[in-house]
């Protein structure tokens, strides 16, 4: 989904689509966009409703973003059946993504009441359902939650944004591409949280007590 965004960026306009990070000057016009459909294949980036479009480039190992709120794709399409195929590694990386994107949003200083509700509704989807689905990768109810759980998660950094965390994973992930994004969120997230706790009791312990 984010491929699809860079693309619809580079196919219309000059440069590649590293040249618009959010960032960069000047950014994309959305006069030439082609648009996109986004079919989400993970329960975890939320790109099916986010205005973000990350991606690497391996020659200078790093990752960031597109950010413009014109990279909306058009149409949206959310099939938990389309991630029966999905395997243990992916799904606990990705589903550990939504937790992180849901719980970040919460401590972002633009967060809010509306971003609040979809938030800990998607943790408390995490927290109920992704141990179902690893004990059991065909089980189609608890595929659909987290696919929910994913897209509330996603309404809420497209309205709220992350953290720490995010900028510190896709560090990572720019330098060791074979590390997976889900997984170097966990590498720092017992740094984030001893670094972070004292601005952040509240959610913390509700966190905990999910």
């Amino acid at each position: 989904m984010d491929s699809a965004k860079a693309i619809s960026v580079e196919a219309t306009h000059p440069g590649t689509s590293w040249d618009y990070l959010f960032y960069k000057t000047p950014q994309p016009d959305s006069l030439k966009l082609l648009p996109v459909i986004a079919i989400s294949t993970t329960s975890g980036t939320g790109s099916q409703v986010t205005q973000v479009a990350v991606i690497t480039n391996s020659q200078l190992r790093d990752k960031s973003a597109l950010y413009n709120n014109i990279l909306y794709p058009k149409v949206s399409i959310v099939d938990p059946e389309l991630m029966l195929s999905v395997p243990k590694f992916v799904t606990a990386t990705t589903g550990f993504d939504v937790l992180c994107h849901a719980f970040e949003s919460t401590i972002n200083p633009a967060t809010g009441a509306y971003v609040d509700l979809l938030a800990w509704e998607a943790i408390s989807i995490v927290v109920d359902y992704l141990p179902k689905v690893l004990d059991n990768l065909s089980d189609i109810e608890a595929r659909e939650k987290l696919a929910w759980a994913d897209t509330l998660a996603g309404l809420c950094i497209a309205n709220a944004g992350v953290t720490l965390p995010h900028g510190m994973g896709m560090a990572i992930g720019g330098m060791y591409p074979h590390v997976a994004h889900g997984e170097s969120l966990a590498i720092v997230y017992p740094a984030f949280v001893e670094f972070t706790y004292e601005a952040a009791i509240r959610n913390l312990l509700k966190l905990r007590g999910n």
